[in-house]
């Protein structure tokens, strides 16, 4: 990541949920969804102390959109975050019973109006259940996630998220399907001329990174990148402990 904090350009747009903002604008959010994502990201709370937060986040949504094409897709981003919860405690049972939820109200979204938030959580759920689920269900699915997120990066070129995806499939595949040159390549394009990163994407890009350093053997570009993700989100426990695997590296 070349002088990256310099390249953000901080976007201050107001969000309106109609389906031509949803075609050609940046993925809309919520300040509760972004409160919760970064407690996921930060692992300071356990599973049952987020929980509440959660809760929370899905009344609130319901309350503001209900059953619209909108609420769905929000509903799913929290669904997956909470999944994520879980799984980061290796509770896999949860994990996919979230991740399942996430995916029917991202299809369910989808029934109403197309839209990139809704695609992109989808593929989002996908991946995530082809690495908790049996092998069977990574086969039959898997290539949904990169077909999802070029239905969001043709709609929005720009999506942080949905490249992301593209390339982590080549860094975090088994050995035998990994391409780490493959994967990087795609990433630093990203980093370079992407114009807004969400601090999740500015970290998974980043934790990517070093996690691909650390495959090929790599410690100062692993440790590098692994040091820029920890800038985003100091506490995360899953960062501190692949920046203990590279600095083991000879």
């Amino acid at each position: 990541m070349l002088t990256f904090v310099s390249k953000r350009v901080f976007l201050t747009v107001a969000l309106f949920f109609s389906p031509l903002f949803f075609l050609l604008a940046a993925v809309p959010t919520e300040p509760v969804i972004d409160h919760l994502r970064d407690l996921v990201y930060e692992q300071e709370l356990s599973a049952g102390e987020i929980y509440p937060v959660y809760q929370s986040a899905l009344e609130e949504i319901n309350e503001k959109y209900g059953q619209s094409a909108s609420g769905l897709a929000f509903s799913s981003r929290i669904e997956y975050f909470m999944g994520r919860v879980y799984q980061y405690e290796e509770n896999s049972k949860d994990a996919i019973s979230h991740y399942e939820k996430g995916f029917e109200y991202a299809e369910d979204s989808l029934k109403l109006e197309t839209s990139v938030l809704a695609l992109l959580m989808k593929s989002e759920c996908i991946s995530q259940m082809c690495a908790l689920k049996p092998v069977s269900y990574a086969m039959a699915n898997g290539l949904k996630v990169g077909s999802l997120a070029d239905e969001v990066l043709n709609i929005d070129s720009d999506n942080t998220a949905a490249l992301y995806l593209k390339a982590a499939r080549y860094i975090y595949a088994p050995k035998i399907f990994a391409d780490q040159k493959k994967g990087r390549k795609m990433l630093l394009e990203g980093l370079e001329t992407m114009p807004y990163f969400p601090p999740d994407d500015e970290f998974n890009f980043n934790l990517a990174m070093g996690y691909s350093y650390i495959q090929t053997k790599d410690k100062e570009k692993a440790l590098e990148y692994l040091d820029k993700a920890l800038e985003v989100y100091p506490s995360n426990k899953y960062c501190k402990t692949l920046i203990e695997e590279a600095g083991k590296l000879r």
